[in-house]
């Protein structure tokens, strides 16, 4: 087995360190864009209600009142509905693969370290029980090894879930995205069509 090169395994500690901080940052702030994200959707919501009974309103007022293509105007509100939707399912979608994707690194990064430490045992460093101040046995260090390696061997796998759920939710953010901002423009270009239709 080939000797790990010096300051490999401190290089490897700090990766891991660093990986886990970032791991830690990006929770938080999935958990503030999300609280931003439903802020201002919330006043989005508010206004298109607002806007959609000040124009059904206006024309209904008119004396010998008549609206024209109330279809137009229910084709526009589902448009709106379908990119609104589109909206929030591409944030919470994208939040997923974020998370994901940092992930996958930390788990790298992790896995990478005990492949490192299982090299510098390989190379005769002496293991000692911290509490004992002992080297350990023969037995007590082969169990130590089969620890690392299962450990490494758990962080390869978590790392590959990771980038399997990472691949799924980018596709289904982006798909999600292309709804949002087609529904969105169809929606405010039939609405549109619909007040200039029904204008004097």
């Amino acid at each position: 087995m080939p000797e790990p090169k010096r300051g490999e395994f401190s290089h490897a500690s700090e990766r891991a360190a660093e990986a886990g901080d970032k791991l830690q940052q990006v929770q938080l702030d999935v958990i503030k864009e999300q609280a931003r994200f439903f802020e201002k959707l919330a006043l989005l919501n508010g206004s298109a209600l607002a806007f959609s009974v000040s124009v059904l309103g206006y024309f209904s007022a008119r004396p010998n009142a008549r609206v024209a293509f109330i279809i137009i105007l229910h084709a526009a509100w589902g448009f709106l509905l379908m990119g609104l939707l589109g909206c929030i399912f591409r944030n919470l979608f994208h939040q997923g693969y974020r998370f994901f994707e940092v992930y996958s690194w930390f788990a790298e990064a992790a896995r990478e370290l005990k492949t490192v430490e299982l090299e510098t045992l390989g190379n005769g460093a002496i293991i000692l029980d911290d509490s004992a101040r002992r080297k350990l046995t023969v037995e007590e260090e082969r169990e130590f090894r089969d620890v690392l390696r299962k450990k490494g061997d758990s962080f390869e796998g978590a790392k590959k879930q990771a980038e399997r759920h990472s691949a799924s939710y980018e596709r289904a953010f982006k798909r999600c995205g292309y709804i949002g901002q087609v529904g969105l423009f169809l929606g405010l270009l039939l609405m549109v069509f619909f007040v200039v239709a029904n204008t004097p």
